[in-house]
């Protein structure tokens, strides 16, 4: 079990120094500042060790009343002091040789922790199970889960649970999150109590709930297509909608699956999957037809062709990558981005896409022989006209995913000379969530130029 600490202080910047340098060499490790903290600490970790600061301990009465607690007069005390004289106070600037002589204090606090501690396998002991055997028995400490999908973990107080975090999420949504795996391994440490309570509900009803919203959970993300399922929006909710609906909404501007939808969002993943579903029911939102489907611009024969291509397209006077443009409605053109994200040779910026509707780059095709292919987005809002013309100067086309068309952008076009094309004209009715059609429709663009 990992050895923890708590470190007494007046000075915050010392404090966090040798915090972080002690964490580093595999300890535990809370920090106070004052003889309150201190002792609230104390009493809530039960540290094996505490450190104390020399003029701390002689300025204040800690040491009086940690002595008068008998929960806290075994805890092992040291003192610490800058370049010390005395033997027997450690140099607070050298983390290497505090971890020393706490690592060779008497173990025998920690090793009375320890009887009763246990690890296993998930598939032969489910997360309920462990839960339920540990109340049983009014244990404290922490269960520590390993999964595929991350780690996580879940603190009790004699018995009932106070908290959890799994990955990004914490207390019940991460607890309900955990009780779903079936695979991984655990491993419980009992006195590792914790002061944060994040989690009110009694443990009993908290595994009841907990189970029956598993089952509605794997219902409904069924019902919505699969972890892999690609939803964003699709008509305007009223203006009375709910607060949620419009939380869903706004993020789902921006296509997303429905792991990364219930990773943003804080309510209970029960809650945001039955919104969701209700919101696609009424048609505000709508489902990418092969949106998460991992598709290839072209066979590789082919990629040979179009990276040839793309060197020709590269027009007199602009250096750098080539660019197509698509010109259209700012939600189709959320959608074609996260589709032409799932193709195989797309590279997408780290950086989010814009909020505003501006011409931004969504994504990078990278083709044989270093030929590149920049796909950029111009949401058709002629407000924003004045930055079209800052965007398109050596582009090698311009599609248009909407009709009947700008005239602001085909006035802009026709005096840079750009090709301005039609996706209808080029693919038919399309949808622009398909990463197989996308990658279609930039094959069809670029095939148009040779012919041009």
């Amino acid at each position: 079990m990992t050895l923890s600490v708590l470190i007494v202080d007046a000075e915050l910047e010392v404090l966090g120094e040798l915090a972080s340098g002690l964490r580093g060499l595999g300890l535990e490790v809370a920090i106070a500042d004052s003889p309150a903290l201190a002792l609230e600490r104390a009493r809530s970790r039960r540290p094996d060790a505490l450190v104390i600061e020399q003029s701390f301990a002689q300025h204040t009465d800690l040491l009086e009343r940690l002595a008068a607690d008998r929960h806290l007069t075994t805890i092992p005390r040291l003192l610490m002091a800058d370049a010390p004289s005395d033997e027997t106070l450690l140099d607070r600037r050298d983390c290497a040789a505090l971890a020393r002589s706490l690592y060779e204090l008497p173990r025998e606090r920690s090793a009375a922790a320890r009887e009763g501690d246990f690890r296993g396998d998930l598939t032969q002991l489910g997360v309920v199970d462990l839960l339920q055997l540990l109340s049983m028995n009014r244990r404290s400490g922490a269960l520590t889960i390993a999964t595929a999908r991350g780690a996580g973990e879940v603190r009790l107080r004699d018995g009932e649970i106070v908290d959890a975090v799994f990955r990004r999420q914490e207390g019940e949504k991460a607890l309900f999150r955990l009780l779903a795996e079936q695979e991984g391994s655990f491993a419980f440490a009992s006195g590792n109590e914790t002061a944060l309570r994040r989690i009110e509900v009694p443990t009993s009803a908290l595994l009841l709930e907990g189970v029956r919203q598993i089952d509605e959970v794997r219902q409904l993300r069924e019902q919505l297509g699969g972890a892999e399922a690609a939803l964003t929006t699709h008509a305007d909710l009223p203006g009375d909608a709910a607060p949620l609906e419009q939380e869903i909404f706004a993020t789902l501007e921006t296509p997303k699956s429905l792991d990364d939808l219930l990773e943003e969002l804080g309510e209970s993943d029960l809650r945001i999957l039955q919104v969701t579903h209700r919101l696609l029911e009424r048609g505000h939102l709508r489902r990418l037809s092969e949106g998460a489907t991992r598709a290839e611009l072209a066979e590789p024969d082919r990629q040979h062709l179009l990276a040839a291509l793309l060197r020709r397209l590269s027009r007199e006077g602009f250096g750098g990558t080539a660019r197509l443009v698509f010109a259209g409605d700012a939600r189709r053109l959320a959608a074609l981005a996260h589709a032409a994200g799932r193709l195989a040779e797309a590279e997408v910026p780290a950086q989010s896409l814009p909020l505003a509707p501006v011409p931004h780059s969504f994504a990078t095709l990278k083709l044989p022989e270093g030929a590149r292919l920049e796909l950029v987005a111009l949401p058709l809002l002629e407000e924003f006209g004045p930055l079209w013309g800052l965007s398109l100067p050596g582009s090698a086309a311009v599609v248009q995913l909407d009709g009947p068309g700008s005239p602001l952008l085909e006035h802009l076009t026709g005096v840079l000379g750009i090709p301005l094309l039609c996706a209808a004209s080029l693919l038919g009715e399309m949808d622009e969530g398909d990463s197989q059609q996308v990658a279609a429709l930039i094959r069809g663009a670029l095939d148009q130029l040779v012919s041009a």
